[in-house]
């Protein structure tokens, strides 16, 4: 090998490297659109969690896109996706502000498929890191970019829990500036530390309900979300606050996540599910409620369906565990799954199940055993969309409380079979 190939060959391998760090900080996704029958597909679950971006929705929902992406770009995302559906070549980088405000990009390709009569394919994907690479761009988060954001925001010392900066919307809710312990803005338990530390470490985000004091003594009651970041070389906090509008005086003032209903009272399988979806603070939308017990080694799922809008509240249920909700959860490791609308899903569950039962839309939380996953619960409305702003809303504890009661009704039944 000449010294010029040595060369050529090194240069390989960096660029290969770079392009493997790029596509693991900011994976793509693949899709296909039927232009006849205004079919979207995609070939992994179309959401980027951590931007809380709803990549159909941008196909089909003009307003999201308004809302969604800059203003400087959608004209030109607009005139792409008309080509697109004009089955034209097309390619456009965009941007979009994330939960928090920053603008991030995106990259969307498109071609009509070789050999697929009416059938085009195409990719979107983060770009973010990648450009910022080639560019050269600080990676750090502009500390202006709170300012960005209408909704309360604000930067937290995750070492002295004190504010960085918090903007205008978060001073006037709070009333409170720099250099003030949060505990001065919400009062958070050791407990609750504890919660928080965990969802920080395990699903870099916390989110939950919080009662935020107001100047003058009055409480607000807010939905919180909690991120991780490096700013200027220190560790912080980005914490978002959004009011909630339905504000009830009786509800008492303890600062904490979202409380649990009360299983213990549950005497079986079906009332356990009833009280979890009588529960409004849960997940408002859902209208019904599936109990997904999971065998993998059987190739089943046993389903129990309790809720006024099921057509059949049918009860253990068997049906192919290839093809359904927990085999997509295992084999793309996610840690929830939320289908938008059931009738443009290809997944053989929603069609064996969930259309049928009238479903249109569900949010769907795993449970994993020492062996595994041992159940799905899986929250359902009659309504498209209804859980598309459920962006990263931890049920962890709730499916944690009802498994663990569950594995209790188990046991009680197992030995009352045996005496």
């Amino acid at each position: 090998m000449t010294p010029d190939s040595h060369l050529l060959s090194h240069a390989l391998q960096l660029v290969q490297q770079s392009l493997h760090d790029c596509l693991q900080d900011d994976p793509i996704l693949l899709w296909q659109l039927d232009p006849v029958r205004n079919k979207l597909r995609f070939f992994s679950e179309p959401v980027f969690r951590t931007l809380g971006l709803n990549v159909p929705l941008l196909f089909q929902n003009g307003d999201y896109l308004d809302r969604t992406v800059l203003e400087e770009d959608r004209e030109a995302l607009r005139d792409a996706l008309d080509k697109m559906k004009m089955q034209k070549h097309t390619g456009i980088f965009f941007r979009i502000r994330d939960e928090d405000g920053c603008p991030r990009w995106l990259i969307m390709l498109g071609m009509p498929a070789p050999e697929t009569p009416f059938s085009y394919i195409g990719v979107i994907g983060r770009c973010t890191r990648m450009l910022r690479r080639v560019t050269g761009e600080h990676h750090g988060m502009p500390p202006e970019s709170i300012d960005w954001l209408s909704s309360p925001a604000m930067l937290v010392s995750f070492s002295t829990w004190k504010i960085i900066s918090a903007n205008r919307s978060a001073r006037d809710l709070c009333g409170q500036g720099e250099n003030v312990p949060l505990e001065d803005v919400f009062a958070i338990s050791e407990d609750l530390k504890a919660a928080i530390y965990e969802g920080l470490t395990f699903s870099r985000r916390w989110q939950g309900v919080l009662r935020v004091r107001k100047p003058g003594g009055s409480v607000l009651p807010c939905s919180v979300m909690m991120r991780p970041l490096s700013q200027d070389g220190q560790h912080c906090l980005w914490i978002r606050l959004t009011p909630l509008l339905a504000v009830d005086p009786t509800i008492p003032d303890v600062r904490e996540e979202t409380p649990l209903p009360d299983l213990s009272a549950a005497s079986g399988e079906r009332e356990l599910l009833r009280l979890v979806l009588r529960n409004p603070q849960i997940l408002p939308a859902a209208e019904g409620i599936i109990l997904s017990r999971i065998f993998p080694d059987e190739n089943r799922v046993s389903v129990t369906c309790e809720g006024t809008m099921f057509t059949n509240n049918m009860e253990h249920v068997d049906f192919p565990y290839i093809g359904s909700i927990a085999e997509n959860i295992v084999r793309f490791s996610l840690d929830s799954l939320t289908v938008d609308e059931t009738s443009r899903s290809i997944r053989p569950i929603d069609w064996a199940l969930f259309i049928p039962q009238g479903v249109r839309s569900y949010y769907a939380e795993p449970w994993f055993g020492q062996n595994g996953i041992r159940l799905v619960l899986i929250f359902c409305s009659p309504r498209g969309g209804a859980f598309s702003d459920v962006r990263g809303a931890s049920l962890h504890r709730l499916v944690d409380a009802f498994a663990r009661r569950l594995n209790e009704l188990d046991t009680h039944r197992t030995l009352r079979n045996i005496l």
